[in-house]
């Protein structure tokens, strides 16, 4: 039968100094023991964690990015975080998640800030996009603002006319992504990156619950007409189609320069 995590939890490994024995022990929740990490095996993006059931990514933030294209560099003066920015025909993009802290409405993935560090925050819609007196006042910082569909169609067209790649695959990094090659229903390339968008997996939240880390890539759209409106990186294409849980579903937000 398969432990439940209440069950591992109660184990330790423990090794006996005395007379160089080791086996499993049982433990309260209030014992305190240190911990030993071991290094994963294989190139892999994603190790499961059998004690918790959670995904780690194993890659630095940095590998996200292309070593081929040139970026400039933006500091949000609201707490100091500076984000890669890229120009990408008549646009200038954020090259990474936006990971504002706002005062509700995100997340990090698995409520863990180490990942926030490399896939930026997930942001329910109406903190992404607020209202405020009459008018959207969205969560990237002044000078900058969420795409518009129009503007994402921009950024699709002129990625299709550069480059026989697929816009999806060109627009993700090579890294980030556990669905390159094989083992999801729908695995799709490993992403080229070639013009520095560095797309990566960060997932959704669902009401609290984080799921599809290192398989689907979800961006908020602006526009007001369709508030039901959303991007995603599905396979090799960058499609964008109605979402009906608007109220609970956190997603990813790029900013694109005013």
């Amino acid at each position: 039968s398969t432990a439940t995590y209440e069950d591992r939890a109660k184990h330790a490994y423990a090794f006996n100094l005395a007379d160089s024995s080791s086996a499993s022990t049982t433990l309260s929740k209030e014992k305190k023991l240190y911990v030993r990490c071991i290094k994963n095996r294989g190139n892999v993006e994603n190790i499961k964690n059998d004690a918790t059931g959670l995904l780690s990514h194993t890659f630095e933030r940095d590998q996200v990015f292309s070593s081929n294209v040139q970026y400039g560099s933006f500091k949000d003066e609201r707490d100091g975080t500076v984000y890669k920015t890229v120009i990408i025909g008549s646009q200038e993009w954020f090259a990474e998640n936006l990971n504002y802290k706002a005062i509700f409405g995100s997340s990090c993935y698995d409520n863990n800030a180490a990942n926030c560090e490399v896939y930026g925050r997930l942001y329910r819609r109406k903190t992404a996009m607020a209202k405020q007196n009459d008018q959207y006042r969205d969560v990237c910082p002044i000078g900058w603002h969420i795409p518009s569909s129009g503007e994402w169609k921009t950024l699709n067209d002129y990625v299709a006319s550069q480059t026989d790649t697929p816009v999806g695959t060109a627009l993700k990094s090579p890294v980030g992504f556990s669905c390159n090659e094989s083992g999801c229903a729908e695995p799709a390339p490993t992403g080229t990156n070639e013009f520095g968008f560095s797309a990566i997996g960060a997932g959704w939240d669902l009401s609290g619950k984080h799921s599809n880390e290192g398989m689907v890539a979800m961006f908020w759209v602006s526009d007001q007409t369709d508030s039901t409106k959303q991007l995603l990186f599905r396979t090799e294409s960058l499609d964008s189609y109605p979402l009906s849980r608007t109220v609970t579903f956190g997603m990813s937000v790029r900013c694109v320069k005013n």
